[in-house]
């Protein structure tokens, strides 16, 4: 009901918003605030509101508007895939980054036992805490 709603009504709200006897600094911010909201919602599909646009007699400032409104959503639907992809990248390779450190610690205390925690902290960059837990856990597999 809403959805047909908001569609069968999409160029009236368009016209009430683009008649408005404003200064047109604010009037393509309200603009701006309508085309959001109806590309917000998530009961009318950006292709049905698009579909109802292009049959309409619109302004070029509105047609440009709403371009704008789109290429800026598609953008933020990138940008979010794409962090997404690169968040899940850096966590695997903070993982894989931490699994060679802790070989390389566990090999200078393989190779040299005589060196104390802090050597081995200061040769690798790492915590003295890491390489000692590293050294107990030597320990008791031996």
């Amino acid at each position: 009901m809403e959805r047909e709603f908001l569609l069968e009504n999409l160029l009236l709200i368009i016209n009430f918003v683009e008649a408005d006897e404003i200064d047109i600094d604010t009037k393509i911010q309200n603009m701006i605030l309508a085309l959001r909201y109806l590309q917000g919602l998530k009961v009318v599909k950006w292709e049905e509101i698009m579909e109802r646009l292009r049959s309409a007699n619109l302004s070029k400032e509105t047609l440009g508007i709403w371009e704008e409104i789109r290429q800026e959503a598609y953008e933020e639907a990138y940008e979010e895939a794409v962090g997404e992809v690169y968040k899940k990248a850096y966590s695997e390779g903070r993982a894989e980054g931490m699994q060679e450190a802790q070989e390389i610690i566990a090999s200078l205390i393989l190779h040299l036992p005589d060196a104390s925690d802090e050597t081995i902290a200061n040769l690798t960059s790492k915590p003295v805490e890491l390489v000692a837990q590293i050294r107990r856990e030597m320990d008791n597999k031996n």
